[in-house]
């Protein structure tokens, strides 16, 4: 008998309503033996590594498109995607070990190659362009370029390099400079990289900004002192945080100054003075929030504050505005701050065991407010903070355990927007939350999966939860339709959608990779996706705003068709809308003593049925939810299995 560990998994999203199956085969003979393989999730190209190179085989013609024996250095480990784009990122080794740049960075640098895997084309090679190590590597797509910086010729370079052709635009030596620190393993200011809507970046380092011009390289402007930038929503004013040694208490006061960022001339007469360090900012319309480690504050473009001093709230973690102030999280307790800059409520409410618990969401309609924590939950009146039903305990580990870490808290959270309530998990146990107390939170299920947290489709007939193997679904009231339970095949979740990431949010990718255009950063922060799995992570958790709603449909994103990466983004856009459209069932792949068993589970009403058998042999597959294609790997072959509907 196989072992589970034998199966690489994924699955297979199919039509199921009324169609005869048919199973066509097709095999690829590569000339060495198969080291690695993945499947691209935003075009459907298979890359296929072995001692010679890498291929791309094409989902539509299903045979190899294109060859490139210079990624035989890649390892697939390192591979990542960029969310609607054909591009992929892989990493390695810096070429050496720079105790400079470890020390400027607090990181060793790192190799890195951008690859579209639509037709092989490389189009960054950090190597090839000299750099010994790499930090930032960010797309500037109305150029088609790459912004870099690391370490070349024993110096810290800042460069403009076109992709395709890897062709040098211009390079800026800043060895010498203020910009870059040599800190001695000492923990620098966040850096921070923003374009204006003249497309100049501005670059933040060890509290020293530049202004460099994105067409010649050249720094027209730079300024000491600076703990943090921001800009408004069309790029042209650009807010400076920092110190100025005409302020007194400088730990303890942040000064902030307007400018234009064509002509860099300063909008305010005098800067805006602020009690605290600054922390963070955010937009909201027109003005912009401004939180620092004593509290926060709202300012109009003219730099007119809602108020001249807030009430003292340190550690501000979420704000949350409402019509008559905002709710704020400060530690581990929720208050109401109203207009004038004042607390509402008599006392905080606790809504955390501990200050560190991480995500804290907070939602806010009319006159009820619903938090949701690792620990608990509960409504409370917006008006006073009095509870309105019994809080719910969704953490019952001992102090020990929670503080020391001793177990993992599997948790998460999910937003049904048609209805405006919440689901919840939270070890082994579903709740539903909503805000207009039609559901208290009470346990509707309990399961028996181990450490991991399972998926969660929110559905037109209610919530779809896999993990491994096991499949539920239940009305929206939490009441369970089906349950579907077959022999594992792998130690966790496989059911990740076809656009995972995307489906996530987009803020965790760009450690590696990010975008230095004003438009494509705009769209990606708030594209929201039609196939509503209602996740709420760390990205809807950020300090200001309300949730990520999940609500646009894919037709909303013509801004995104227009960046072109050398390549066509249309075809990356209809796939996503093929899977979009082909969400009705999807193949579970259940093993047996002899054969796999591909069944066909129809989501809404779990109906199932067996579409085909794998040979025993055929242990090593990965199957394309998308494209209906089943990939069978066996040394040097590619078997192809296409299911097509007729």
């Amino acid at each position: 008998m196989r072992t589970p560990a034998t199966y690489l998994i994924t699955f297979l999203m199919l039509l199921f309503c009324g169609y005869k199956t048919v199973l066509a085969q097709h095999k690829i003979e590569l000339d060495r033996k198969i080291q690695e393989k993945v499947l691209n999730g935003n075009t459907g190209v298979l890359l296929v590594k072995t001692a010679n190179g890498v291929s791309g085989i094409d989902p539509k013609t299903k045979d190899i498109a294109w060859q490139n024996e210079t990624l035989k250095k890649v390892a697939m480990a390192s591979y990542q995607e960029i969310p609607f784009t054909p591009l992929a990122i892989f990493e390695g080794k810096p070429l050496v070990n720079s105790k400079l740049l470890s020390n400027t960075f607090n990181a060793k640098g790192v190799s890195r190659l951008i690859v579209n895997v639509t037709n092989g084309s490389i189009l960054f090679d950090s190597e090839t362009s000299g750099f010994k190590a790499v930090y930032n590597t960010l797309l500037v797509p109305s150029k088609n370029a790459v912004l870099v910086d690391g370490l070349k010729n024993k110096k810290l370079m800042v460069g403009l390099y076109e992709y395709n052709t890897g062709k040098q635009l211009w390079e800026n030596d800043l060895t010498d400079s203020g910009f870059y620190q040599t800190l001695k393993g000492t923990l620098f200011n966040k850096e921070q990289i923003l374009m204006d809507g003249a497309e100049n970046v501005l670059w933040l380092k060890n509290k020293h900004l530049l202004k460099i011009d994105l067409d010649s390289g050249i720094v027209e402007h730079e300024q000491k002192g600076v703990r943090h930038i921001a800009l408004n929503r069309s790029g042209d004013i650009l807010f400076v945080f920092g110190d100025r040694a005409a302020l007194k208490k400088l730990d303890k006061e942040t000064a902030i100054m307007a400018y234009d960022s064509r002509t860099d001339l300063p909008i305010w007469d005098t800067p805006i003075k602020i009690l605290g360090n600054i922390s963070g900012t955010a937009l909201d319309g027109e003005r912009i929030v401004v939180i620092t480690s004593k509290g926060f504050n709202v300012m109009d473009l003219d730099g007119k504050k809602q108020w001249e001093k807030s009430a003292s709230l340190p550690l501000i973690k979420k704000i949350v505005p409402i019509e008559n102030g905002y709710l704020v999280v400060q530690e581990k307790f929720l208050t109401r701050i109203d207009t004038k800059g004042k607390k509402a409520w008599q006392k905080p409410v606790e809504i955390s065991l501990s200050a560190e618990e991480s995500p804290v969401h907070v939602f806010a309609k009319g006159q009820n407010t619903l938090y949701i924590t690792p620990s608990k939950a509960n409504v409370v009146s917006t008006r006073d903070g009095e509870a309105q039903g019994h809080e719910i305990k969704l953490n019952t580990s001992g102090f020990l355990v929670r503080n020391l870490k001793l177990k993992e808290h599997a948790f998460g959270v999910w937003y049904d927007e048609t209805l405006q309530q919440f689901p919840v998990y939270s070890e082994n146990d579903l709740y539903i939350f909503n805000i207009n107390g039609r559901h208290k939170g009470e346990i509707r299920y309990t399961f028996d999966f181990d450490k991991g947290i399972p998926d969660l489709d929110i559905r037109d007939k209610g919530y779809f939860i896999h993990y491994q193997n096991r499949f539920y679904l239940f009305d929206t009231n939490g009441e369970l339709r089906y349950k579907k339970e077959y022999p594992s095949i792998a130690t966790s979740s496989f059911f990740k959608g076809a656009f995972g990431v995307i489906r996530r949010g987009f803020g965790t990718f760009t450690a590696a990779v990010g975008f230095a255009g004003t438009q494509i950063n705009r769209t990606f922060k708030s594209v929201l996706v039609s196939h509503n799995t209602g996740f709420l992570g760390n990205t809807a958790s950020g300090v200001y705003g309300n949730y990520e709603s999940y609500k646009n449909s894919i037709n909303a994103v013509t801004e995104i068709q227009g960046l072109d990466f050398g390549t066509k983004l249309s075809s990356v856009l209809k796939r996503y809308k093929k899977g979009q459209e082909n969400d009705m069932s999807l193949v579970v792949l259940v093993p047996d003593e002899d054969a796999l068993s591909l069944i066909q589970l129809n989501i809404d009403t779990g109906d199932e049925r067996i579409v085909s058998r794998l040979e025993k042999d055929e242990s090593d597959i990965i199957v394309d939810q998308i494209e209906r294609v089943t990939y069978v790997f066996d040394k040097n072959i590619v078997k192809i299995v296409m299911l097509e509907n007729h």
